[in-house]
């Protein structure tokens, strides 16, 4: 163990140098040389390999298939077989797999995901699609991704785009796109059934049972039930946080003729959900006796909801496609805090063709209407009273693709405009090329303009978010306390983002692919605060009088994020495959947007609630993966993150494993290890509440049929 102090930061301590050694020294050894040294042999490991990975077809970045070599754009995929060898079992613990991707765990059922920066419980700047639904909540701009608690196996691949993706995919696609795709009916047919159980997950089990109903239709069913054991902070207090969900559903695919795809999905949810909220007190009544004046509520979150959601493609010609797509999503969400009851409604339309053999267009519009109903609390209110809302998006994009010389250079350009009640029509342009440099390599650059709506909460609630006591001066010299209220505002305006991009991708050999990626990205009207002028309240006895100070969002600030990608990925042997992922992020504030400094809430609380300082700088993985025979399976991944100082969140490195034996072709057992290490670790402190879960390692013990 050494000591180490980065620039501006607390000490802490540096975890083992060991994953620094290899991830680098794989980098080194994984070059042209090494790899033909390891011999152009196939891999076996029981997955694709990587010619065949590289041939992937991809469709997030362009909404058509693709090959991934081509895709000018940083992305990468996760695959089914990636997916079952992980030893994971929730989505967020599978996207920590993927380069540049940042994953904080904060309670049993609470994550923070992000991509380059701006992490929060909600972590309003990503947006992620199933199957192309969106499941973005408008009330908080994010996602609860305890609601998106998927079978693994029904996940087919998972593409995540590392940068905007506004053109195609629309406002809130800033900083990155995870579009989880899940299998075709055809492609799961007879039956699946998994039962397993752990220190952390007490309980998971699922089942799945498919079937052909003619020679074009396949049909399947599918059900999962999740138990999760409750967390401690790293005091050793139990945070309450047990969570119980379960989830249902089915897919239906037609083939009705050889140029046309119909296919049908559904799923219900249901669960309870352990929370700990530790909000401000309003009165001397309610507060803590000691500082800092806190009420602190441990309840159950009822979570209900399921979908539906229809798609039809249907091919013109050799050159020419079109599709459909139509949604229905309902979710509702209550606990004593606040309620939301949410319906969405959904159609997307698109048609794409050819002009020349060289020039390829695609177009499209859509309709969205989400119809929601607010449950308020004595912490959490809407400003004007109202209890209902509903808001219209439309929306509609054209990108054309050119290959400008033929087998060599690609441009693409294309954008967006949007319309949401209450907003400006937003235009989000981007403009991208993918030269070919040589066989097997090839460089990328993108430049793209992106915007961030505001949320409801953002624009219309009021929340109580701290107490400052009586007598702590220079917030509070007076003898009655401070509450502290967020207010939304109805003139927020959308944040803005011009990104510049750039990378190499190049499979020098069979055995090794490269994958490197240059950005920067420049924030405007970000998100901030400002302090009102306080007004004293005297609630009738026997409460206590206190002042209220209101908080203010306004568009605020503006900064800058730059950062590198680094991944690799090696057959070293037939039966040994390494991957490894390095990524840095630099954020920094350049100035305010129409407000001045003195203006900003500043101390400890700003730090916690700004997502400018809630990124670690360096994350680093190394995953390898053995196949031991014909039988037995051996997944070794280190990861390495590294503090957040002001979270006051140490750094950490970790080891998962997983060991899997099939003793016959429909039977595997499995054990798999998380977060192993000599103690516990915090990862992400979640707003509202200065109490984060304390990562323990993890066993978990499986059992699967197939059939």
């Amino acid at each position: 163990m050494i000591e180490i102090s980065w620039p501006g930061q607390r000490h802490h301590r540096a975890r083992p140098i060991w994953v620094w050694l290899l991830i680098f020294g794989l980098l080194g050894l994984a070059s042209p040389g090494a790899a033909a040294e390891a011999g152009e042999a196939k891999p076996d490991l029981g997955s694709m390999s990587l010619s065949e990975l590289m041939q992937l077809e991809v469709t997030s970045v362009s909404r058509q298939p693709e090959e991934l070599l081509d895709a000018p754009a940083a992305i990468s995929v996760l695959t089914r077989e990636e997916i079952r060898r992980s030893g994971c079992t929730t989505l967020p613990d599978l996207l920590r797999l993927v380069p540049g991707v940042q994953v904080g765990q904060t309670s049993s059922s609470i994550w923070s995901v992000s991509v380059r920066g701006f992490a929060g419980r909600f972590s309003a700047k990503l947006l992620v699609l199933i199957d192309g639904r969106s499941v973005y909540t408008p009330l908080f701009s994010g996602v609860y991704w305890e609601v998106q608690d998927l079978p693994l196996d029904e996940i087919e691949r998972i593409e995540v785009i590392r940068g905007p993706g506004a053109t195609l995919w629309g406002a809130n696609a800033v900083n990155g796109v995870i579009n989880v795709i899940t299998r075709r009916a055809v492609d799961s047919q007879g039956g699946f059934v998994q039962a397993g159980t752990g220190n952390a997950d007490r309980a998971l089990a699922s089942a799945r049972y498919g079937a052909a109903l003619g020679p074009d239709t396949h049909v399947r069913a599918w059900a999962r039930y999740a138990g999760y054991n409750p967390t401690q902070s790293a005091g050793g207090q139990d945070l309450a946080d047990r969570w119980d969900f379960g989830r249902a559903g089915f897919r239906a695919d037609w083939d009705r003729a050889p140029h046309r795809q119909v296919s049908v999905e559904g799923a219900y949810h249901r669960g309870k959900q352990g929370t700990r909220w530790e909000l401000a007190s309003l009165t001397r009544d309610l507060a803590s006796p000691t500082e800092p004046y806190l009420a602190v509520q441990e309840t159950k979150t009822a979570l209900s909801g399921g979908h539906l959601l229809t798609k039809w493609q249907q091919r013109i010609s050799g050159s020419s496609e079109m599709s459909l797509q139509l949604y229905f999503d309902r979710d509702n969400r209550e606990d004593s805090v606040y309620g939301e009851h949410r319906s969405t409604y959904d159609l997307d339309l698109q048609h794409r063709f050819d002009l020349h053999p060289r020039l390829g267009v695609i177009w499209g519009g859509g309709y969205r209407r989400a119809e929601m109903r607010f449950v308020s609390s004595d912490h959490f209110s809407m400003l004007d009273g109202r209890s209902l809302d509903s808001r219209d998006l439309r929306s509609g994009f054209v990108q054309a693709d050119i290959e400008a010389i033929p087998r060599r250079l690609q441009i693409t350009g294309g954008v967006k405009l949007e319309h949401q009640d209450q907003l400006d029509l937003e235009v989000q342009p981007s403009t991208r090329f993918l030269w070919r440099i040589g066989p097997g390599q090839a460089i990328w650059g993108a430049l793209s303009r992106a915007v961030r709506t505001p949320s409801i909460a953002e624009q219309r609630a009021a929340i109580w978010i701290a107490t400052v006591p009586p007598y702590s001066p220079p917030m509070n010299p007076n003898p009655i306390p401070v509450a502290v209220m967020m207010e939304g505002s109805g003139k927020l305006a959308s944040e803005v983002m011009v990104a510049w991009e750039a990378g190499y991708r190049s499979r020098p050999t069979d055995a090794l692919l490269l994958d490197a990626t240059v950005f920067l990205m420049k924030h405007d009207r970000i998100r901030g605060f400002v302090i009102g002028a306080p007004s004293a309240v005297s609630p009738p006895p026997p409460d206590s009088a206190y002042m209220s100070l209101p908080v203010t969002l306004t568009n605020l600030l503006a900064g800058e994020v730059r950062g590198v990608e680094l991944a690799s990925d090696w057959y070293a042997r037939r039966w040994l495959r390494l991957r490894a992922a390095y990524s840095y992020l630099n954020m920094r504030k350049t100035g305010e947007a129409g407000a001045s400094q003195d203006d900003a809430v500043q101390g400890d609380f700003a730090n916690r609630t700004e997502a400018w300082s809630a990124s670690p700088s360096h994350q680093a993985w190394l995953w390898a993966s053995l196949t031991l025979g014909r039988a037995w399976d051996l997944d070794l991944t280190g990861r390495y993150v590294s503090a957040i100082p002001a979270q006051k969140v140490h750094a950490y490195t970790v080891l998962d494993a997983r060991l899997a034996w099939r003793p016959s072709l429909p039977l595997e057992i499995s054990v798999a290890g998380r977060n192993l290490g000599p103690a516990s670790h915090e990862e992400f402190f979640p707003e509202f509440s200065p109490t984060t879960a304390a990562i323990k390692p993890a066993l978990f013990a499986a059992v699967t049929l197939s059939w």
